[in-house]
């Protein structure tokens, strides 16, 4: 199943006074909207917003276990990103329908919010103990071919977890890869929502 994007950026624009809160991400970027399967999501940046890491920071075991420092890599041949390279994916293959972005945390953590148009895969979903794993690489876009995986159409894959200090979205990428998905299809943000939040990006309103 493919979905279908639409993706508007905006540069340049002048606060007012009214909204001197609002803060552009780049010079010349002030924010991104895209759609995806017909609901529009807009990603802009704002002092308040960051109110929110706080939040989810707060409710985060902070020790180690689960909360240990992570690599900057997640796997071999997977690339580590930023927000800038995000806003890139979203505006590139999730606009144009190759692409998903993958919020690896479970559930529960989901539904306290997440990044605009990310969809839910908690890490577990991907263990080879999975029965249901081959459905999960279909509906990726993966096609078996006898006892083997195809790649070649599968969607492009942006995973993150809650930050630098969650294992969600390392697990997620290692999981990939051992079910045969192709290093150079999978992406990890590192900084995940805590970073995304940090700094006062959009977070899709949570659930309820």
């Amino acid at each position: 199943m493919r979905f279908v994007f639409v993706i508007v950026a905006w540069a340049g624009l002048s606060a007012s006074a009214g909204q001197a809160q609002e803060l552009g991400i780049t010079e010349s970027l002030r924010g991104l909207s895209f759609a995806r399967n017909g609901v529009t999501h807009t990603v802009g940046r704002s002092l308040s917003a960051s109110d929110s890491a706080a939040n989810l920071r707060a409710a985060i075991d902070p020790a180690c276990p689960p909360s240990c420092v992570q690599p900057m890599q997640a796997a071999p041949g997977v690339v580590t990103v930023a927000e800038l390279e995000v806003l890139e994916f979203m505006a590139g293959p999730v606009a144009e329908g190759t692409g998903l972005l993958v919020d690896a945390r479970l559930a529960d953590w989901f539904a306290r919010g997440s990044l605009p148009g990310a969809i839910s895969m908690p890490y577990p979903a991907l263990s080879p103990e999975n029965s249901f794993l081959p459905d999960i690489l279909q509906a990726l876009g993966a096609r078996r071919d006898a006892a083997e995986w195809e790649f070649d159409a599968a969607f492009d894959l942006l995973v993150f977890g809650n930050g630098p200090a969650s294992d969600m979205a390392g697990r997620a990428v290692r999981g990939l890869l051992d079910a045969g998905y192709p290093a150079a299809k999978l992406r990890w943000y590192r900084g995940g929502v805590i970073g995304w939040a940090d700094l006062g990006l959009t977070l899709k309103e949570p659930a309820g």
